[in-house]
C-alpha cells in the first residue's frame, strides 16, 4: 500500500478528489503510464489525463473497467458514485428514492468528506463524524463477497502497522470500513455476513489504534465500540476476545481508568475460557502491566509467566488482526514476547530487564521502527532508575526526536519522568522531552 505523495483538498471538486485516486492507483500502486492504462481499457490517454486532474468526468463504464484494471475492489466505483451523487446533492437535484442509498447515502459521504478533510487540515474530527462513517457496518444484511481479499487486507493493515509512521493508515483504514459496511448494508450469505463482521472488527480495531496513537482518544473509543459489536455480531470467539484485549491494550497507553481496561480485560479471560489465542494473550499482559503499575510484583509475574505460556502454546493457523499476527508469521514472534516481558520487567525492576531488552531488540529489524523506539525508551527509563540520568534522558530524547508520538511513547516518557529525581526536572533536557512529549 503505496504513500500517496500528493493531497488534494476536497473543497476543490469531488472530481478532483476522484482524480487523485485514479492517478495514485495508475502511477504509485501500479507503476503504468497514462497510455499504457489507456489502452488497457480502450479509452484515449488525454482523456485519462483529464479525468485524472479532475477536469473532466470519467465515464460509468470506464470507471468500472479501471477500478477493475487497479485490482481496487471497488473503491474508485464507490469514490466515482460518491462524487456524482456529492455533486447532485451540492445542486439540489438528488431525490431521496436515488438508489445509491438516499439520505443514509448523502449521510456517510458527506461524513466521509468532514473526516477526511479534518484529517487533511490536521484538525479534531468533528463528534458524530465517525460514528456516520462506521454506522452501516453495524446494519447488517447480506451479499457475496471475497472474503480471502479482505483477511488479506486485515493481515496487510497489521503488518503495515508496525512499519508505518504513526497515523499514517487512518485514510486508508476508514476508507475500506466504509466499503465492508456498504456490503454489510446490501446483504449477504450468513456464513460470508459472519466473514465481513469479522473482518470488520478488525479493520475498526486497528482503526481504533491508529487513532489512538494519532492521540484522537475520543475517536478511538468510537471506532473500538464498533470493533466490540462487529466481534460478537460475528460470532467468533477468538475475535471477540481480540477485540477486548486490544481496546484494554491500548486503553493502557491512551491513560483511561484503570477501572476500565481491567473490565476488559478480564471480559476476554473470561470469554476465552483458556483457549489459547492472541486475545486471551493481550488480556494477560495488560493483566501484568496493571499489577506492576501498582507494585505487586507477584501478580504481575504470575500474568507474566501467563502470558508467556498462551503465546507458546498458540495452535497451528491462528489469526488475528494483531500487529503480533504479522511478526510471528515473520518470524519475530519471540521479538513480540521479549517484548512484553521487557515491558513488565522494566517497571517492576527486575533484574532481568536489560537483557530481555537486548533480545528484542535483536529481534525486530530497523523498518519496523515502533516496538524499538518504544524498546529505547525502557532502556531510558531503566537508566534513569538507576540514577544514569543524564544518559537516560539523552537516550529517550534520540528515540523519539523524529515523527509523531504515539500514546506508547507518552507513556514510557511520563514514566521516565516520574522516576526523575526532583532536582533533574529543570534540566534543559528534561523539559525537552517533556515538551517533545507532550507528557505535562
Amino acid at each position: 500500500m503505496p504513500r500517496r505523495s500528493d493531497t488534494v483538498d476536497p473543497s476543490v471538486s469531488p472530481w478532483h478528489l476522484l482524480g487523485s485516486e485514479l492517478r495514485f492507483w495508475r502511477d504509485e500502486v501500479h507503476g503504468m503510464s497514462l497510455r499504457e492504462a489507456a489502452a488497457k481499457v480502450f479509452c484515449d490517454d488525454g482523456d485519462l489525463s483529464k479525468w485524472e486532474r479532475g477536469l473532466a468526468r470519467v465515464q460509468p463504464d470506464l470507471i468500472q473497467r479501471l477500478d477493475d484494471l487497479y485490482s481496487a475492489k471497488g473503491r474508485l466505483l464507490a469514490l466515482y458514485t460518491f462524487a456524482s451523487e456529492l455533486c447532485q446533492f451540492r445542486r439540489g437535484t438528488l431525490e431521496p428514492s436515488s438508489p445509491s442509498g438516499g439520505k443514509d447515502g448523502d449521510m456517510h459521504r458527506r461524513a466521509a468528506m468532514q473526516l477526511f478533510a479534518a484529517l487533511g487540515a490536521g484538525a479534531a474530527i468533528p463528534p458524530g463524524v465517525l460514528e456516520d462513517v462506521l454506522s452501516g457496518v453495524e446494519r447488517s444484511l447480506d451479499v457475496r463477497v471475497n472474503l480471502d481479499e479482505w483477511e488479506s487486507a486485515v493481515d496487510e493493515y497489521a503488518h503495515l502497522h508496525v512499519r508505518r509512521p504513526v497515523g499514517d493508515l487512518i485514510r486508508d483504514l476508514t476508507s475500506d470500513v466504509i466499503a465492508v459496511g456498504r456490503l454489510l448494508d446490501r446483504g449477504c450469505p450468513p456464513s460470508a455476513q459472519a466473514g465481513l463482521l469479522r473482518v470488520s472488527a478488525g479493520l475498526s480495531g486497528l482503526l481504533g489504534t491508529e487513532l489512538s496513537d494519532f492521540g484522537d482518544l475520543r475517536a478511538s473509543r468510537v471506532a473500538w465500540r464498533t470493533a466490540r459489536r462487529a466481534a460478537d455480531a460475528s460470532g467468533d470467539r477468538d475475535v471477540a476476545v481480540w477485540v477486548r484485549a486490544k481496546e484494554a491494550s491500548d486503553g493502557v497507553w491512551g491513560g483511561r481508568p484503570v477501572p476500565v481496561i481491567a473490565g476488559l480485560a478480564d471480559e476476554a479471560i473470561a470469554m476465552a475460557q483458556g483457549a489459547p489465542s492472541y486475545g486471551l494473550f493481550r488480556a494477560h499482559t495488560v493483566r501484568a502491566r496493571l499489577a506492576a503499575q501498582q507494585g505487586d510484583h507477584a501478580t504481575a509475574r504470575s500474568a507474566l509467566h501467563d502470558f508467556t505460556w498462551t503465546l507458546e502454546n498458540l495452535p497451528q493457523g491462528t489469526r488475528s488482526a494483531d500487529a503480533a499476527f504479522g511478526l510471528v508469521r515473520s518470524g519475530l514472534g519471540g521479538g513480540f514476547l521479549n517484548w512484553h516481558q521487557a515491558d513488565i520487567r522494566t517497571t517492576i525492576g527486575d533484574g532481568a530487564a536489560e537483557r530481555t531488552v537486548d533480545s528484542a531488540l535483536a529481534a525486530y529489524p530497523a523498518e519496523i521502527p515502533g516496538p524499538r523506539v518504544l524498546l529505547q525508551l525502557m532502556h531510558a527509563v531503566r537508566l534513569v532508575r538507576e540514577r544514569d540520568v543524564l544518559e537516560g534522558v539523552g537516550h529517550a530524547l534520540s528515540a523519539i526526536q523524529t515523527g509523531h508520538v504515539s500514546s506508547a511513547q507518552r507513556h514510557f516518557v511520563k514514566q521516565l519522568l516520574n522516576a526523575l529525581p526532583e532536582q533533574a526536572h529543570g534540566m534543559d533536557t528534561a523539559k525537552e522531552l517533556r515538551a517533545l512529549a507532550g507528557a505535562g
